[in-house]
């Protein structure tokens, strides 16, 4: 069986664009205020950005092993591989200024969660 790789980033980036629109509570049509706390409830007992048990380097992660991490895709990688090195005291800030230019501040902060930058 061959498997179509476009097929699965296409249904993998709609599966995400779906679940960002239940979380933001977007359904695509009217929706009472008990349709908006249901779809709510379940994010909130949720934890909101629990961290991964195992994190990736942020200074020897290759580019496929970035885009292992939700939300990351090659141009991201790209960019967080032409930044580096990052080091323990200033890397996270380097790394926030540098993607602050393509994402926002809370897809940042959810991504750091993946990533270690050293001790």
């Amino acid at each position: 069986m061959t498997v179509n790789p476009r097929a699965l980033v296409t249904s993998g980036l709609l599966a995400a664009l779906t679940i960002g629109a239940v979380a933001c509570g977007s359904s695509g049509g009217s929706t009472s205020s008990a349709d908006t706390t249901a779809a709510a409830a379940p994010a909130a007992t949720a934890p909101a950005a629990a961290a991964p048990a195992v994190k990736l380097s942020a200074n020897d992660a290759t580019a496929e092993e970035l885009q292992t991490i939700p939300g990351v895709g090659p141009e991201i990688a790209k960019e967080i591989l032409e930044y580096r090195p990052y080091d323990a005291q200033t890397g996270p800030d380097k790394f926030r200024d540098e993607l602050a230019k393509y994402i926002d501040d809370a897809e940042i902060e959810r991504i750091m969660t993946y990533l270690d930058f050293g001790a």
